[in-house]
């Protein structure tokens, strides 16, 4: 898997990276930044091919989310967590950013309208950090069958709306929640069965 952040960003390039184990290599402006992956999960990264240790690595990934323009190449491999390793979940990345203050303008084009509503998905268990933490306390209206919007959650508890939105995108990012589109949300909870006869056949296959 290969091309350019003139054309998908760093921010939109991890989706697909939590599904795979591998090598990326990022060729910036000044440096060759060299990451193994494994899921998701950063277990080493260099610059140049000097290690680096997880704070340097964390800077280099807001780096990369800044970059206009930058090709990068992954290539697949297994990759083991190591006790040495990072072991950074590179979706944490965007919640991290809550503590760059001056970070915060540049990433809010990239969030959902705070209106749209959100549940969970079926994939088991709980990501590791600060967004496991606010999955677990805001599972309960996520997954409830109408879900919840950012501004609910906020309110329900009790944080700024800012921190909902990092959360959100976090785990959106990692396949822990999904926005839940207009038709369902339009739907009864216990709809009526269709019809028999022409008439509902028809409606059927229109609705297919």
């Amino acid at each position: 898997m290969f091309g350019n952040f003139k054309y998908i960003s760093f921010t939109e390039l991890i989706p697909p990276l939590v599904k795979r184990s591998g090598g990326l290599v990022v060729y910036t402006p000044s440096a060759a930044i060299a990451m193994e992956l494994n899921q998701g999960t950063l277990v080493r990264a260099y610059r140049n091919q000097e290690r680096l240790g997880l704070e340097q690595a964390k800077e280099i990934l807001l780096e990369l989310t800044q970059l206009p323009e930058a090709p990068f190449e992954f290539t697949g491999r297994p990759i083991q967590l190591v006790p040495d390793g990072l072991n950074y979940f590179l979706p944490n990345m965007m919640v991290d950013l809550v503590a760059h203050t001056n970070a915060r303008p540049t990433y809010a084009d990239q969030f959902i309208d705070p209106n749209t509503r959100f549940c969970r998905t079926e994939k088991d268990g709980y990501p590791a950090g600060i967004a496991g933490r606010f999955l677990i306390e805001a599972s309960y209206w996520l997954e409830s069958p109408k879900g919840a919007s950012s501004h609910e959650l906020s309110a329900h508890l009790r944080v700024s709306l800012e921190t909902v939105l990092y959360n959100l995108y976090s785990l959106r990012q990692s396949g822990y929640v999904q926005a839940l589109d207009a038709f369902r949300l339009q739907q009864p909870l216990n709809p009526a069965p269709a019809r028999q006869g022409l008439w509902g056949r028809l409606v059927k296959g229109l609705r297919r």
